[in-house]
C-alpha cells in the first residue's frame, strides 16, 4: 500500500489508515463518508498536504461542504495548516466562498489566530471586510483571537477598524476586552473611532475597565477618548471600574480627573459601588481623593448603609474593616435613610445605622457603630419591639459588664426597655429572676430592685407590671424626675389602676417607696 500521508503541523489521527484504503481507487474519491464528509474534507482537517494534493490529481471537488458546511479550505483555515491552505488555493478552491453561517475561510483563519494562513488567504484575494451572518469581520475576529501578527495583517490589506458587529462592537471593543495593549495601539493607528458606542451605549473605554487591563486604559486615555461616558447600564466608567473591583483602573481614572462624587446610572458614587461591592482597596484609594463621604444617594443611602447591606460570612471581616475605614475618615454614623424614595420602604423605618444593623442581627457591626456614638433615635425606639430575642442576647455580649447603669450607652438602655416591656406584657410573671432574658441586661438595669415581684403564686395584672417599667424606664435613662413631671404623674396613675381585687396591698405600697426613693 502506497503511503501518500505526511505529518504537517497537526498530528494525523486514525483517518490517517483510512484514507491511505479510499485513495486506492480514483471511483472513491468523491464518494461521502461518514458525516458526510470526503477524504478531502479529512485530509485538510488533518493537516496531511501530501494527501489533499493527492486527492487534487484523482479529481476530488475542492469546493464541496460537508454536513457542517465547511469546505476544505475552511477546515484548512481553522486548524492553521498553512500547507494544505497553500496546495488548495494553488489548485483553484474559492477563497471568498461563503457557508451557510456566511463565513469566508478567512473567518476561520482570522478566529483561530493563524497569521501564515491569513497571509496566504489575503494575498490571493481573500475580503478582508466581508462580515458574517452576525456581523463580525474578520478583523473583528482576529482581535477576539488576540494574536496582533493577524489583526495587523487584516489591517494591512485595508480592513476598516470601524465596521461594527451586530451588537455595533467594532473591532477596538473587542480589543479592549481582550486586553491587548499592542492590538489597541494598532486599532488606534489604523484611525479607529475611540467613542463608537454598542447597543448598552458602552465605548470601548468601558470595555477596557470591564477587562481591568489599566495599561489599555491609559492608551486610550492618552489617545483622547471620553472618559466621562455614561453606559446605560452601570453608569459611570469610575462607578463600573468601581463596581468590579478593579483598583488599577480606579487609580487611572481618579489620575484623569474623574469626579468621585458623581452618580451613575442607578444613583451611587463610585464610594458607593465600592463600599457596597465590598472592595477594601477600592474604597482605600477613592478616600485619598476626599469624596463627599456622607452623599446620599438617590435611593436614600450612604456609603456607610452600603457597608451594612448584604452582609454574608464570607466577606464579613472585609465590611468591618470598610466600617471602621468609612468612619474614621469622618462617616457620619448617625445619618438617616432617605425617606423621600420608594426604596426607603424597604427599611420599615428602620432609618439610622445602629437601629438597621441590630435589627440584622450582625453584633460586631452594632458594636463598632455604638463605640463611635451611633444613637437609636427616640421615633424609631418603636421598632425594637419586633427585635428577635435572640438577637437581644447577642447583645448583650457585646459591651464589657457595666455595674453602673448611667454609663451604659445610651442605646442599649432603650433595648433593654423594649425587650422587658415585650416579654411582660400582658403575662404573667411569677419570678423576676426566671424573666427570660439574659443575666448581662439585669445587671445592667439593676433589675435586682425589682426582684420583690415574686409574691408567694400571686397573679401580678398587666397594670401592675406597666408601673414596673415605668420605674425601669427612670431608673434606667437616669432621668432626675420630680413630682408632678409628666412621667410622674403616668405613674401615679399605674398605681392607682394597680389597687385591683386581689392585688397584694403591700407590694403596692412597697412600689410606691422604691419609687420615691429613685425620685430622690
Amino acid at each position: 500500500m502506497e503511503n501518500i500521508g505526511v505529518k504537517t503541523s497537526h498530528q494525523p489521527s486514525t483517518f490517517g489508515c483510512y484514507l491511505s484504503v479510499v485513495q486506492q481507487t480514483a471511483s472513491d474519491v468523491n464518494r461521502p463518508r461518514p458525516f458526510g464528509q470526503s477524504a478531502l474534507h479529512m485530509a485538510s482537517k488533518e493537516g496531511m498536504a501530501n494527501c489533499v494534493c493527492t486527492q487534487l490529481r484523482r479529481g476530488a471537488k475542492i469546493d464541496v461542504l460537508d454536513w457542517r458546511d465547511m469546505t476544505a479550505l475552511m477546515y484548512a483555515s481553522q486548524y492553521g495548516h498553512d500547507a494544505v491552505v497553500r496546495c488548495l488555493v494553488k489548485n483553484g478552491a474559492a477563497v471568498n466562498l461563503t457557508n451557510s453561517k456566511g463565513k469566508l475561510a478567512l473567518h476561520y483563519s482570522c478566529l483561530g489566530g493563524h497569521n501564515h494562513c491569513t497571509a496566504i488567504l489575503l494575498e490571493n484575494g481573500a475580503k478582508p471586510n466581508y462580515p458574517d451572518d452576525q456581523g463580525n469581520t474578520p478583523l473583528i475576529l482576529a482581535c477576539k483571537s488576540n494574536n496582533v501578527q493577524v489583526v495587523q495583517a487584516v489591517l494591512d490589506a485595508g480592513a476598516k477598524p470601524d465596521k461594527v458587529d451586530g451588537m455595533k462592537r467594532s473591532a477596538l471593543h473587542w480589543a479592549a476586552l481582550s486586553g491587548n495593549r499592542e492590538i489597541v495601539d494598532a486599532l488606534i493607528s489604523a484611525g479607529a473611532s475611540l467613542d463608537l458606542m454598542d447597543v448598552y451605549y458602552a465605548t470601548a473605554f468601558m470595555y477596557a475597565i470591564f477587562s481591568d487591563n489599566a495599561c489599555t486604559l491609559k492608551s486610550l486615555v492618552a489617545s483622547g477618548c471620553d472618559n466621562t461616558a455614561i453606559d446605560g447600564m452601570s453608569g459611570t466608567a469610575l462607578t463600573l471600574a468601581s463596581l468590579k473591583g478593579h483598583d488599577s483602573c480606579v487609580s487611572v481614572l481618579l489620575a484623569a480627573g474623574d469626579d468621585p462624587d458623581e452618580f451613575s446610572y442607578f444613583g451611587m458614587t463610585a464610594l458607593m459601588a465600592s463600599v457596597y461591592e465590598s472592595h477594601l482597596e477600592v474604597t482605600q484609594t477613592i478616600l485619598r481623593y476626599k469624596p463627599n463621604i456622607n452623599a446620599v444617594s438617590r435611593l436614600g443611602f450612604t456609603a456607610l448603609f452600603a457597608a451594612l447591606f448584604n452582609i454574608v460570612d464570607s466577606n464579613a471581616e472585609t465590611r468591618h474593616k470598610l466600617l471602621v475605614l468609612l468612619i474614621q475618615n469622618g462617616a457620619d454614623v448617625n445619618q438617616p435613610f432617605g425617606r423621600t424614595t420608594a426604596f426607603s420602604k424597604v427599611m420599615n423605618g428602620k432609618n439610622s445605622p445602629l437601629l438597621f444593623a441590630i435589627t440584622t442581627g450582625y453584633m460586631s457591626l452594632v458594636k463598632i457603630l455604638m463605640y463611635a456614638g451611633s444613637e437609636v433615635r427616640p421615633d424609631e425606639t418603636e421598632y425594637l419591639k419586633g427585635t428577635d430575642t435572640n438577637i437581644i442576647y447577642e447583645l448583650s455580649s457585646v459591651l464589657k459588664p457595666i455595674t453602673d447603669y448611667r454609663s451604659l450607652p445610651l442605646p442599649l438602655q432603650h433595648i433593654c426597655r423594649i425587650v422587658i416591656r415585650k416579654k411582660l406584657g400582658s403575662n404573667i410573671c411569677e419570678k423576676m429572676e426566671e424573666l427570660p432574658i439574659p443575666n448581662r441586661l439585669k445587671m445592667y438595669l439593676n433589675f435586682s430592685d425589682l426582684s420583690d415581684i415574686a409574691v408567694q403564686r400571686c397573679q401580678v395584672s398587666r397594670s401592675f407590671n406597666d408601673l414596673a417599667l415605668t420605674m425601669l424606664d427612670i431608673k434606667a435613662c437616669g432621668l432626675q424626675a420630680i413630682e408632678g413631671s409628666f412621667l410622674f404623674e403616668q405613674v401615679k396613675e399605674s398605681v392607682l389602676e394597680a389597687q385591683q381585687p386581689g392585688l397584694c396591698h403591700c407590694v403596692i405600697c412597697l412600689r410606691i417607696r422604691k419609687l420615691k426613693h429613685i425620685l430622690q
